[in-house]
Order: structure tokens, then C-alpha cells, then sequence
């Protein structure tokens, strides 16, 4: 019996990932899957072809020319060859529409419309592509994503605001006390009337959390569900299906994509130094354990890494350092040299 591949990525991420557009820890995601089985990278080749055929993109190039509306005519072509054979055939150009289609999401630009369903209500997908991005839906709700993050809406709302979610992202709904707003993500769901809060998909922790900042909003799932007001936190684990209350980071490091701020109150640098890998992706290191067991109280607002390490190293009297992507935070002690 033929093997099928397992936990497939999704399609958009494979086609971000031969276009080299994906974040590291993304790299990683797809390197690990392709990895895990010889199912898995045969699924990634057969994307890769349609990937380079349908792009109409040389495995040798590099400066991402491609042209839409001629891979969608290659596409189309293979349509009215499927349509003499219905069956196979036409699967097969199923899953080709499906690539093209986010073909040319990735390359069409942060916005486009989604033609693979006939559904009445046109849905539009917004990509965040490597930085922060914001949007105003038609209702005058406010959106802020994170890099890598996709959110799914229709044109014109209905008798409900409903929209999807993949990855990180800062609401603050506009007030309609007879439409509610719900988001999509994951196996959750958060329904709200008018407030802001914050919902973070984590894949690769297999968790949804969702921070409430004003108002209240409804965190539910297909069993369980729970209320959480301004102020309170919940997350949900898809691997124990349960959701929790839980208790923020005090450093802001899971908003700092959004606000760009980051505190620290009487804490020691180790504690530091974990929160920075956090918000920055890069490796920091404390040489010693005398200075990891120094305490510091600052705080930081759309700094560097570079500019923040320089802080602490004038305010603890040590030196920062960089040895290829690694940074190092070197002294004696509290005290200093």
C-alpha cells in the first residue's frame, strides 16, 4: 500500500519556502518535515515541479521574476486537457490550481482574491510578508500582523464578522452589538462584540493564546470554552485540548512585535537575556554566572539588539561582544572590572 506524507505543511508555506521568502524558523519547519520521510520529500518535489513549471521559474534563477497571468494561461491549458478525463486528470488539476493559486500569492503582492471557491461573499487574504502589517476592515475594525502571519475576510460582511487567522495578531473591533466578530484560528475560536486584544498561533509549540487588553472576548472551542475580560490571558493546547488561564511574560515580549517595547523590573540578566533571544531571534550569552546573577531595571522601545546590549553593558559596567551571530555579554560581576 502506498505510503501518503505526514503533517503536510501547508501549501502557501512550501511555495514561500522555494521562493526563499520564509522566516528561519519557518526554514526550519519544512527542512525537518522534508527529513522526516521519503513520502514527505517526494510531496515537496512534486511541489517544486509545479512550483518551477506553473512560475514558469529556471531552478537556476534568483531574482524572482515571475509572471502571473502566464502561469495562470499554463494553468489553464492543463484545464481543458483535464476536462477529457475527469477523473485523475482532473485531480490532478485540482492540486496544480491549488499551487498556481498560492503561486501567486506569494509573488501577486500582500493582497488578492481567492478564486478556488465559488462561495457568494468574495474572500480577500492579507499576507504580512517580513514585517508588520495593518489593515482597516470595512467595518472599521483595526488589524495589526505580525511577519508571516495571513488573515482571511470576506469583501462585505454579513449578519457575522468572521474571519481566519494564521499566525499573530493585534484587533481592536469595532463595536457592533448586532454583529458579532469572530476570528478563526486553529481548532479556537474568539468572539467578540467591540474590544482589543491580542491572539498568537504557535505551530510549532501546537498552541493558540489570546491576551485581552480591553472589553471581553469568548476563547472557545468545539468542547470547552471560556470568558476572558481586560487584563486576563488564556491559552490552548491542541495536544491536551484544554484551555488555560495563564499569566503574560511581565517583559511584553509576546506583544514586542507589535509595540516594539520591552521592561524589565528587578530582574536577573539571565532572565534578560532568555527574553531577548525571544523577541529578536538572534543567540545572546552571559560569559559568567556571576554576571547572569546580576539584577538590572530598564526598559527599552524600538531599540536594536546592538543598542540594547550597549545599555546593559554601560549600566552593569561589562561589555558586549559579536563572534559571527552570536552575541556575548562578558564582566566580572555587578560590580563590574
Amino acid at each position: 500500500m502506498k505510503k501518503t506524507p505526514d503533517n503536510i505543511p501547508s501549501d502557501e508555506l512550501l511555495v514561500r519556502y522555494l521562493a526563499n521568502e520564509v522566516l528561519e524558523v519557518e526554514q526550519r519547519v519544512v527542512d525537518s518535515w522534508r527529513m522526516l520521510s521519503a513520502e514527505n520529500e517526494s510531496y515537496f518535489q512534486r511541489i517544486r515541479v509545479v512550483w518551477l513549471d506553473t512560475g514558469q521559474v529556471s531552478a537556476k534563477e534568483s531574482d524572482h521574476q515571475f509572471d502571473v497571468d502566464a502561469a495562470w494561461e499554463n494553468v489553464l491549458s492543463r484545464k481543458e486537457a483535464a476536462e477529457d478525463e475527469p477523473t485523475s486528470a482532473q485531480k490532478y488539476f485540482n492540486w496544480i490550481v491549488r499551487i498556481a493559486a498560492v503561486v501567486a500569492l506569494v509573488w501577486g503582492g500582500k493582497i488578492v482574491l481567492s478564486m478556488l471557491e465559488s462561495t457568494p461573499a468574495q474572500e480577500i487574504v492579507f499576507v504580512a510578508d517580513l514585517a508588520k502589517e495593518e489593515l482597516t476592515l470595512q467595518d472599521s475594525s483595526f488589524i495589526a500582523l505580525s511577519a508571516g502571519s495571513k488573515l482571511s475576510y470576506p469583501e462585505q460582511f454579513g449578519d457575522q464578522r468572521r474571519v481566519k487567522l494564521q499566525g499573530k495578531a493585534f484587533f481592536n473591533v469595532h463595536h457592533d452589538s448586532e454583529r458579532p466578530f469572530v476570528i478563526e484560528v486553529g481548532q479556537t475560536s474568539v468572539t467578540v462584540l467591540g474590544t482589543s486584544f491580542y491572539v498568537h498561533e504557535d505551530d510549532l509549540k501546537h498552541m493558540v493564546q489570546v491576551f485581552v487588553k480591553s472589553g471581553k472576548v469568548r476563547f472557545a472551542t468545539a468542547e470547552d470554552e471560556i470568558t476572558l475580560a481586560a487584563g486576563e490571558s488564556a491559552s490552548f493546547q491542541t495536544l491536551d485540548q484544554r484551555i488555560t488561564k495563564i499569566t503574560p511574560e511581565p517583559s511584553g515580549v509576546d506583544f514586542f512585535w507589535y509595540t516594539g517595547k520591552l521592561q524589565f523590573s528587578d530582574q536577573k540578566l539571565s532572565q534578560v537575556v532568555d527574553v531577548l533571544q525571544r523577541a529578536y531571534g538572534r543567540s545572546v550569552i552571559v560569559s559568567n554566572d556571576e554576571l547572569s546573577n546580576c539584577s538590572i531595571t530598564v526598559a527599552f522601545e524600538n531599540n536594536s539588539l546592538e543598542s540594547i546590549l550597549e545599555i546593559i553593558a554601560l549600566t552593569m559596567k561589562s561589555q558586549w561582544s559579536r563572534q559571527d551571530d552570536q552575541f556575548i555579554l562578558s564582566g566580572s560581576g555587578c560590580a563590574g572590572p
